[in-house]
């Protein structure tokens, strides 16, 4: 009966104003761990799809350091990539940074962290940033790539935006004050108290390494000193950009964009320099784990994705880069219970609000519920049918899988193969890029 009712509303397809031609307009997404890349590619083809999402990673040393390593080759990437676009597939390619986790040093913090010591070191990370990107930038070249990623998700590194002394004071006091009370409010949340403890742990060790991390980073002892050199290091972070963006621009002719956390791409100043907005678009939509009707539910998932979007468009408005085409280069939700709360939480536990107050949740003991995932991806397509944000340009959803089996090592995996029962898959295929689909019959 759900299917039945899903597929007449994913029927009614946008307005010509509502949405770009398909040719600049990107739907897809990446891989969980594909064997066989021309099943991979056809798959999305089948369901109306036409970009891949590659990637491709370096591991970074201690955070604070200018050490960054990665390989000098990825047959399979290519491979991948050659086969998207023998399919006439668009490809998107961002390159990300990961934290080597055998430091200890590293042990509670995440890649959007990295934060080299000094101005010298700064410089020396750039050097090797630029020396794996532009390795990657030829490839993506002589592959005829046809968006390449300075960057994702390296939120301290990519803030630099402006702010006066007093701005930059209560953003360091907004930071250290979370994370020194954050230990308190898991002791007084509902749940297991065994459980609770074990937890208390785990976030007193994370809490101290975030406010040592700050306390680095920010040279929180000297609130002077401190505004000064922040102000100072954003400046030298944007002349660093530039120059990494100007050196991509002389390899790759094709268009750029960078992976911006959803949480931090109001931050970045770096817009105008490039051809693309990209959003890692995991926004919470709910705040409360409290269930809710499902038509509740849908106008809450509505009205947040609305709200989003308005934010959005502030920005761009403040930013004056009002028409610059917007893609989320990543979009994704669990299959599980509660995936519109935090959809960037799928193992661990975290402390959220049930009926207003603090409770414990456990993401990976959630059930199964295929709906939510469904109604925050409708709520989103409502969104965008919105006239005013025609500058959006699609998504790349975080993951896609052609094997079932995939589900069990990947709580974000969709399965998209022809006989899933996955409602979710409908949604996308159906709703993003009608002009497509009017064209031509799938491919069997």
């Amino acid at each position: 009966m759900l299917k039945s009712i899903v597929w007449g509303v994913l029927f009614i397809v946008f307005g010509a104003d509502a949405i770009a031609e398909e040719s600049e307009y990107y739907l897809g997404g990446i891989q969980v761990n594909e064997p066989d890349h021309e099943k991979w590619v056809s798959s999305l083809k089948h369901h109306w799809m036409n970009t891949v999402s590659a990637t491709v990673y370096a591991n970074h040393g201690v955070w604070n350091s200018s050490e960054l390593y990665f390989n000098q080759e990825d047959p399979g990437l290519v491979a991948e990539i050659k086969a998207a676009k023998a399919a006439g597939l668009k490809v998107v390619f961002i390159p990300r940074v990961a934290l080597d986790s055998k430091f200890p040093e590293n042990q509670n913090l995440w890649h959007g962290m990295i934060m080299p010591r000094t101005d010298e070191d700064l410089r020396v990370w750039f050097k090797n940033y630029q020396r794996y990107l532009f390795q990657w930038a030829r490839v993506a070249e002589e592959e005829g790539v046809d968006v390449f990623g300075v960057g994702s998700e390296l939120k301290a590194l990519t803030h630099t935006v402006h702010a006066e002394a007093e701005a930059v004071m209560k953003e360091i006091k907004s930071f250290t004050d979370w994370y020194e009370s954050y230990p308190e409010k898991v002791m007084l949340a509902a749940g297991s108290q065994d459980i609770l403890k074990s937890h208390y742990e785990v976030v007193l060790a994370t809490s101290e390494a975030y406010l040592e991390w700050a306390a680095e980073t920010y040279y929180k002892a000297d609130p002077f000193t401190s505004v000064t050199r922040v102000q100072e290091r954003r400046a030298l972070l944007y002349t660093l950009w530039e120059e990494t963006i100007a050196g991509v621009r002389e390899i790759f002719s094709g268009k750029l964009t960078y992976a911006a956390n959803f949480d931090t791409y109001q931050n970045n100043s770096l817009w105008k320099l490039l051809d693309i907005m990209g959003i890692n678009a995991y926004f919470q939509l709910r705040k409360d784990l409290s269930p809710l009707p499902s038509k509740e539910l849908q106008d809450t998932l509505d009205q947040a994705w609305i709200s989003n979007f308005h934010d959005i468009r502030q920005f761009k408005e403040r930013n004056e880069t009002p028409d610059q085409p917007l893609i989320f280069t990543e979009l994704g939700y669990t299959y599980k219970e509660n995936s519109s709360v935090e959809p960037w939480s799928y193992v661990g536990k975290s402390i959220v609000k049930s009926d207003g107050e603090p409770r414990l949740i456990e993401w990976s003991t959630q059930p199964h519920n295929f709906t939510e995932r469904l109604y925050c991806l409708q709520a989103l397509r409502h969104a965008v049918n919105q006239p005013a944000n025609k500058f959006f340009r699609g998504f790349l959803y975080w993951k896609f899988t052609t094997l079932k089996r995939h589900e069990e090592i990947e709580p974000f995996a969709m399965h998209m193969a022809p006989e899933t029962v996955d409602p979710a898959i409908t949604t996308l295929k159906e709703m993003f890029v009608p002009t497509q689909r009017d064209k031509a019959e799938p491919e069997n």
